[in-house]
């Protein structure tokens, strides 16, 4: 149920609500494309991509392979 408060609070839970099923929407796009393709970016490839990013650098994004090839 969705309850209206003067401080604007069901305008804020409508907006949560369109941000999560966009956001499930883009996860149910990209396990798509994972089961389709079989291809994955290893966690410490991801790690140090990120790692790097946060330090202010621009890295090549890690190439998606399918794993133990």
């Amino acid at each position: 149920d969705l309850v209206v408060h003067t401080d604007g609070t069901m305008q804020q839970t409508v907006e949560q609500v369109e941000l999560d099923n966009t956001f499930h929407a883009l996860a149910d796009e990209r396990w798509a494309r994972i089961r389709a393709t079989g291809q994955t970016v290893g966690w410490e490839d991801a790690k140090a991509y990120l790692a790097s990013r946060a330090q202010g650098g621009r890295p090549r994004k890690p190439a998606a392979r399918i794993p133990n090839e």
